[in-house]
């Protein structure tokens, strides 16, 4: 850090975010006038469709009728009318929810962009887990480090990128190489937009079949189901033998039953019908309890996730953690055709919920016996397979959510996390990333070893909390394995023990001070037990501002004290207390001093939000006093 060092407005010569929140837009208005342009030709189609069906119903029944050739030739024209438009038909509304959520992506891209936060719905506060880290650094809520990284839409990619966000304030040693990996694996999928935006689409096209709740509650039902107790292989042989025999007595019930509606001849197909039921009394009970669950929670977003993953199965990486998670998911087959196959069946038994068509089927075409032993079928061979699928679905949607919020910030840089780092914290142009571009300034910071102190004074809003909030923000992001707002940035694989935004806690009787002091102790004890493998950044904001002078005094610089004795561990403490800056003459080599600064030109106080070397000159209590028009008799002091 410079001895004036100049704050800088920007990080790099890149893409300003609001050309690229134009660019976001464009996006989002082709996609919008797509998705306008097919649901017209739907509604044009199915006027087709509607008509063809009619003519070709009334030329066959005129043709029959009134034996005349002419009518056929003019049903079958009409009969391939309406064959065509049901393919069009159906292709168009397949197409149509894709540019829908294209453009609800874009939208979405272009208000993380603008900042306006308030227009981003998921902000990670059902992954929280009631620590005073996660609000300290920002990790969830309305403006939070999750609504700025987060673009998945499976809750159970939520979960994972919410997990890596907490990774910074936990204890437990960090995988480096494979947070190195899933670095490189970001890269290529920051390289390949089509790829990227398609899977995302096709994630919301699952989270689409229901509300998020109801889709994180499907495939969590869907997982408990597949693992569940399967029917034992004499059973299951015993079941298919059945199915089989259904088949033939529904077939043998159909011809016999047209030949003899069509001729005068008697059959038996009372008899095969009557079978049929029998057949039916003596399997539903036993069925019915093997797919029950598949059908009332479970299915509803797998259609959605067949496309997912029929985008990346037959893809070829070259990261090694993505070859490495691409062969693992095709090890025992594609799991695209796997979804494909239960969704389907789970689709045919659901007619369970309609007792007239339900009982219509399971009887006359001894529907739930054919399909209930396909899914038995199914589960005994792929069931063990859906945990794996599914934790595969959430880390390359994880994976893509992360490349997506780099494609929005190529001003941000990935961050060096290594243990041979020659300073502890080395930055350069370090500066907030949840502050609007425009309002952003950076700054340079280097703490050189562990055991290193900095003290930062400063007066009133000029930018210490902020400061320290936008090193703790880009080491969250770092830890979590995405680029940071800095134009270099170099560090282990930390452990943040912060104390930030400290109130106090009405519910368990606790003031203010209280609660700041167990909290600084919680830093403590965080700081001396740090390791080699996973050394601590204490970061504390106006230490023990809630007691009287001198005992804070006393009490800040015995804290000081130990924390700058921390093996492991260094950090840094913000204050109002210059006197504080006095421990530099008994910690010379441990303790630096820098500031923040302010001026009063006697209408209006100006910040320039850079850090400097050494102890503030100014104060500005009074002259914030004064500007709200409270007004100090300075004579008072000398009482």
């Amino acid at each position: 850090m410079s001895e004036q060092q100049e704050g800088r407005p920007s990080l790099k010569n890149k893409p300003s975010a609001e050309s690229l929140a134009k660019v976001a837009d464009k996006r989002a208005l082709r996609y919008g006038k797509l998705a306008e342009t097919v649901d017209q030709k739907i509604g044009k189609i199915a006027a087709i469709r509607f008509v063809a069906f009619v003519v070709m119903s009334a030329c066959f029944f005129s043709a029959w009728y009134d034996q005349a050739s002419l009518y056929i030739w003019v049903g079958l024209i009409a009969g391939l009318t309406f064959a065509i438009t049901v393919w069009l038909h159906r292709t168009l509304y397949s197409l149509l929810p894709k540019a829908e959520a294209q453009a609800e992506m874009a939208h979405e891209s272009a208000a993380r962009l603008r900042h306006q936060w308030s227009k981003i719905k998921e902000d990670g506060q059902r992954f929280a887990q009631g620590t005073l880290e996660e609000k300290e650094l920002q990790i969830f809520g309305e403006v939070s480090l999750f609504k700025l990284l987060n673009r998945s839409h499976l809750r159970g990619s939520q979960a994972q990128i919410a997990r890596q966000l907490l990774q910074s304030a936990g204890t437990q040693e960090l995988d480096l190489n494979e947070l190195t990996q899933r670095q490189e694996a970001v890269k290529e999928l920051l390289s390949l937009n089509g790829l990227r935006r398609k899977f995302l689409g096709s994630t919301r096209l699952s989270h689409a079949q229901s509300d998020a709740r109801s889709q994180a509650i499907g495939l969590r039902a869907f997982a408990q189901w597949s693992q569940s107790d399967t029917m034992g292989p004499q059973d299951l042989k015993k079941f298919k033998v059945l199915s089989y025999l259904g088949l033939a007595l529904t077939a043998a019930t159909i011809i016999q039953a047209l030949i003899s509606v069509s001729t005068e001849l008697q059959t038996a197909w009372q008899l095969t019908l009557g079978a049929q039921f029998l057949l039916y009394l003596l399997t539903t009970t036993k069925i019915s309890p093997h797919y029950l669950a598949l059908i009332t929670e479970a299915h509803k977003p797998l259609q959605g996730l067949e496309g997912c993953y029929q985008l990346v199965e037959k893809r070829r990486f070259t990261s090694t953690w993505l070859s490495n998670w691409s062969t693992a998911l095709n090890h025992s087959g594609t799991p695209s055709e796997r979804i494909k196959n239960v969704a389907r069946y789970a689709e045919a038994l659901a007619v369970r919920h309609s007792a007239l068509l339900y009982g219509v089927l399971a009887i006359g075409l001894l529907w739930e016996l054919w399909y209930g032993t396909k899914v038995m079928e199914w589960r005994t061979h792929h069931g063990a397979l859906v945990s794996k699928d599914l934790k595969a679905i959430y880390e390359f949607e994880t994976l893509c959510s992360f490349a997506e919020y780099a494609h929005d910030h190529p001003e941000f840089t990935w961050p060096k996390i290594s243990y041979e780092s020659t300073q502890f914290i080395e930055t350069k142009a370090i500066a907030h990333p949840l502050f609007p571009p425009q309002g952003r300034i950076a700054n340079d910071f280097d703490l050189i070893s562990d055991q290193e102190f900095y003290l930062i004074t400063g007066s009133n809003m000029s930018g210490k909390s902020s400061f320290m909030r936008a090193l703790a923000s880009n080491l969250t992001l770092a830890l979590a394995g995405a680029p940071v707002c800095a134009e270099y940035l170099a560090c282990p694989p930390m452990s943040l023990a912060t104390s930030i935004q400290v109130t106090d806690d009405p519910s368990r009787g606790w003031s203010r001070f209280y609660a700041e002091v167990r909290r600084i102790s919680e830093v403590i004890k965080r700081a001396e037990a740090a390791s080699d493998k996973r050394p601590v950044l204490y970061l504390i904001d106006e230490m023990l501002s809630g007691t009287n002078s001198r005992e804070r005094r006393m009490a800040s610089r015995s804290i000081a004290a130990r924390l700058i004795h921390a093996t492991h561990a260094a950090g840094i403490i913000t204050t109002h207390d210059l006197d504080l800056a006095q421990l530099s003459t008994r910690f010379p080599d441990e303790l630096k001093l820098a500031h923040f600064s302010d001026h009063f030109d006697g209408d209006k106080l100006h910040f320039d939000y850079t850090l400097r070397s050494g102890v503030a000159q100014t104060t500005n209590a009074l002259h914030v006093l004064s500007l709200e028009g409270i007004t100090v008799d300075e004579s008072l002091s000398e009482l």
